[in-house]
């Protein structure tokens, strides 16, 4: 473990960016409080790692996940769950737009609500948006709903910074690029891929540790090409 080891809660663990975070945090000796529906990839059962297996869209997800982590002091939550369901607007389905809003925006609310007094002053909430929902940033058809629903996310980094200042907890989001995962391929799959997915993940473990001692209340774009 790290000298100063710190504890930090991520959703989306189970594939894709937020498999290579964790990853990338407990190489540098920190701790890690996953959370995803499925935790398949963590079989190894990696030391410093503590997993949940929970469905974020359930309503009784988040009184799980505090009961889970009634005994833990956190320096960091990283919301980065996320679902992808492309479609144009005439062909949006209300149930499609429902579950976006909800995982993007009402659960990181209703989850950083629910934690706030489990996380250490000087804490850092690091919201995991996307290009898609970045103001000026090129658009795709079919990510309309995604990127309303991510563009709604980061919006929380400027309220949530004021609000907290006197907890001493710093908020940012990043507006990730693309990159190389599942959810890109399904959405673009002719195209050529993105950013590595494990180089990212420890460029945004790096940013999750030290990244409030810089930025507070900003929203980054993190990208070397558009999609996403």
């Amino acid at each position: 473990m790290a000298k100063e080891a710190k504890v930090v809660l991520v959703t989306g663990v189970g594939k894709g960016i937020g498999y290579a975070l964790a990853r990338a945090l407990l190489k540098k000796g920190h701790r890690v409080v996953g959370v995803s529906r499925n935790l398949d990839a963590w079989a190894d059962k990696p030391e410093g790692f503590l997993g949940f297996s929970l469905d974020l869209l359930d309503k009784d997800a988040i009184s799980s996940l505090e009961t889970h982590v009634k005994s833990l002091l956190l320096d960091a939550v990283v919301h980065n769950a996320g679902m992808l369901a492309k479609a144009s607007l005439q062909d949006l389905r209300e149930d499609d737009l429902d579950k976006m809003m909800r995982l993007h925006v009402t659960v990181p609310a209703l989850v950083t609500k629910a934690l706030l007094p489990k996380i250490r002053p000087g804490g850092h909430v690091v919201l995991i948006g996307s290009m898609s929902g970045y103001s000026g940033a090129k658009k795709y058809p079919g990510l309309s709903a995604y990127g309303a629903s991510k563009a709604a996310l980061m919006s929380f980094a400027e309220s949530w910074a004021v609000e907290l200042v006197e907890r001493n907890i710093q908020v940012n989001g990043l507006a990730l690029g693309a990159c190389d995962t599942e959810m890109l391929r399904s959405a673009f799959p002719d195209s050529a891929t993105g950013m590595d997915a494990d180089a990212l993940g420890a460029w945004i473990a790096s940013f999750v540790l030290e990244g409030n001692v810089c930025f507070n209340g900003r929203v980054l774009p993190v990208a070397l090409t558009d999609p996403m």
